[in-house]
């Protein structure tokens, strides 16, 4: 459920609930009433009177003035009993009970009131005062449940139907019984009304002469009720305490009523985990023990990898249910002294208390993120989700500052790749203010040119002859000098920069690749293509390039990562049409996303490139050098060409020749070079 439909159910609870409820402004002038509310108030709109001015009296008033210096979200719960006169000149007695608001929404020193009607119960107790004559009358007629017992013989001697409907019994079975009846098995030292020994012994000593209040009572089918009730005592002939009379109001479903809409306003309405609101309380919490206690608290803020690719895939209903799950699989992975929020979208906050050491928080991280390992079964697919984490750490906790940090912190986790880690340092918060004016230079940065192409070969590896050149985009910026990719793609992805970039970088590989065909016809370039421009528009915007600029469509080679090209993920006539064009389709960083064996019989593709991951630990790892392997052996049972990325060394070169791999690219090779620098490149072998 959206927060729009939160808000919308809990207005609809609020207006159509049984007890009266109401804001107030810091001088305690009525601001909102609910129907209920005017009913009892016996006016159509009270809105815009004061407290005072409705019989509630100005010392109610002060108070509500004292209850707005809480926190927002603190609740003030102190219930007081008033006789208002309405307007039309009857009386009726009410319960209000107060606090802040739990979000400070309605302004600076905004009040909540609720107004019982309990006019009921104050004539009830009335009338058990006023004399035993008159407890029949008033017990067959009253709205509210009675009971007498004698205190001597322990039994109930008298009770109503309502009072009887109250604990599960029909008409008369109380009758006779013990009193610790009342009470169930488990509560019969206290029950729940009254403890009867000693309302006798304090109206022995002139103490007490009536007790009232709210208790939790079992009913005769083992379920729980909540009563408000009143009891007081009368003596007997002897004039010694004899007979105690109750009355009973059932408020079961108004207090179920009063918890949803606390609930609501402190959980997350689809996975019910804490909310934002209920964070800041155990943050507010912490803050004021952590100088006695002197401990460090946590906060990790974790995003799941690649949601929108599942949400995009599968419907937003799946991606609820995915949230459900993961919001699941983190509750269990937390302790007691650990708390998991949901703020929103695919984003959890963890707040952890009696956290020393770093190393401590990371190990939290460590255990929420392998919660993830075993995939999800969502809408009768396996789906297989990693999280990125960032950590602050806090002796002075503050919520504001430690979820900026904390959020800071994840995407320098997310910067480093899936399944990461980071922990907050200062320098991460003048990245965050860096990254957010990069954002804004973009555009113009796009309109000026200030983004260049250089190219690195793709060289088949038994002759070193270059068979293709990679584009890879570069930013030379006008006052922080040449920007790599990682400092400013993940940015464009962000702000949807990504696709007018994707755009100009396709029409200018092109463009370059047509003039070094003119010598060297069989060399392609490889342009690599966002998730986000796998839309029904890329077939137009390449054969817009390919016109453009005269290249060979088979000249051409789009490269996908694995995630993107799930057939659930994009539109499936996206990658036949550009198939139709001529163009060629490379499956970029395989084996580490899905690895989903179906799409790779299902989709036009032409070759697999091996991500760097693997081949760095070639001639070090015999784990890795069965996965380059089996891949190898996956790209020729479906007839593709395999590309090992990342190739920096002479044993890396001399195992992927053993294992029969076709292509490749890395240091081990070249860097990669402006285009004016292509042709002379393109003139010699590389070194193998």
């Amino acid at each position: 459920m959206s927060p729009a439909e939160s808000a919308r159910v809990l207005g609809r609870v609020v207006e159509i609930a049984h007890v009266g409820f109401g804001t107030a402004d810091a001088v305690g002038t009525i601001t909102y009433v609910n129907p209920r509310l005017a009913e009892i108030l016996g006016r159509r709109d009270p809105v815009g009177l004061t407290l005072d001015a409705l019989g509630l009296g100005s010392d109610i008033a002060l108070e509500f003035a004292a209850t707005t210096n809480a926190e927002p979200g603190e609740i003030d719960s102190r219930p007081d009993e008033r006789l208002i006169k309405r307007p039309d000149g009857s009386r009726l007695w009410t319960l209000i009970e107060r606090g802040a608001l739990a979000d400070g929404s309605a302004g600076s020193g905004a009040s909540v009131f609720t107004v019982s009607d309990i006019d009921a119960l104050k004539r009830a107790q009335a009338d058990a005062a006023s004399g035993e004559a008159r407890f029949a009358e008033f017990a067959e007629f009253a709205g509210v449940g009675v009971c007498r017992m004698d205190m001597k013989l322990g039994t109930i001697i008298e009770v109503n139907d309502a009072f009887s409907a109250i604990y599960g019994y029909a008409p008369g079975e109380m009758v006779g019984r013990d009193w610790r009846l009342l009470a169930g098995p488990e509560q019969a030292e206290n029950a729940p009304l009254v403890s009867i020994g000693m309302l006798s012994r304090q109206l022995a000593d002139g103490t007490l002469r009536m007790t009232e209040g709210e208790h939790v009572v079992t009913r005769r089918d083992g379920r729980a009720a909540r009563v408000r009730a009143a009891a007081g005592v009368r003596a007997g002939a002897d004039g010694r305490p004899r007979y105690l009379t109750a009355v009973a109001q059932d408020i079961t479903e108004q207090h179920a009523e009063e918890e949803r809409i606390r609930h609501q306003a402190l959980h997350d309405s689809l996975t019910g985990l804490a909310n934002r609101t209920r964070f800041a309380q155990l943050v507010n919490e912490a803050a004021a023990h952590a100088e006695s206690e002197r401990g460090h608290v946590a906060v990790l803020f974790l995003d799941l990898d690649q949601f929108k690719l599942v949400n995009d895939a599968l419907g937003h209903l799946a991606g609820d249910e995915l949230l459900r799950s993961v919001a699941h699989r983190f509750n269990e992975a937390v302790g007691e002294s650990e708390t998991v929020s949901r703020f929103g979208g695919d984003e959890f906050v963890v707040f952890c208390q009696g956290i020393y050491r770093v190393e401590d928080a990371e190990e939290v991280a460590r255990r929420l993120l392998s919660s993830l390992q075993t995939p999800f079964t969502v809408g009768g697919k396996l789906v297989l989700v990693t999280a990125s984490a960032g950590i602050s750490l806090s002796t002075e906790p503050q919520a504001d500052r430690m979820l900026r940090e904390a959020d800071a912190a994840m995407h320098r986790a997310k910067a480093q790749g899936t399944d990461r880690i980071a922990v907050f340092d200062p320098t991460l918060l003048d990245r965050s203010s860096r990254d957010l004016l990069l954002a804004a230079q973009m555009h113009e940065a796009l309109a000026e040119e200030q983004f260049v192409l250089e190219y690195q070969p793709v060289v088949e590896l038994h002759s070193g002859r270059i068979a293709g050149l990679e584009a890879l985009l570069r930013w030379d910026h006008p006052t922080e000098g040449r920007l790599g990719p990682s400092e400013f793609v993940p940015i464009a992805e962000r702000t949807g920069m990504i696709s007018p970039l994707g755009v100009w970088i396709l029409r200018r590989a092109c463009a370059d690749a047509r003039r070094w065909q003119e010598t060297h016809p069989e060399v392609s370039v490889h342009v690599n293509v966002s998730p986000s421009q796998l839309v029904d528009t890329l077939p137009d915007e390449v054969s817009q390039a390919l016109r453009a600029s005269g290249l060979a469509p088979g000249r051409l080679v789009l490269e996908v990562t694995e995630a993107a090209m799930m057939p659930e993920s994009i539109d499936t006539d996206v990658p036949s049409a550009l198939r139709g064009l001529g163009v060629r389709i490379a499956l970029d960083d395989f084996g580490t996303g899905y690895s989903c064996l179906a799409f790779l019989d299902r989709l036009p593709l032409d070759q697999l490139k091996i991500d760097r991951q693997f081949v760095e630990r070639l001639g070090h790892s015999d784990g890795a050098s069965a996965v380059v392997a089996t891949i190898l052996e996956l790209a020729q049972t479906f007839g593709l060409l395999a590309v090992a990325e990342g190739i920096e060394t002479q044993p890396q070169l001399d195992v992927l020749l053993a294992l029969g791999c076709e292509l490749g690219q890395g240091f081990h090779f070249s860097r990669a070079v402006p285009p004016e620098q292509i042709r002379g490149l393109l003139e010699g072998r590389l070194q193998r």
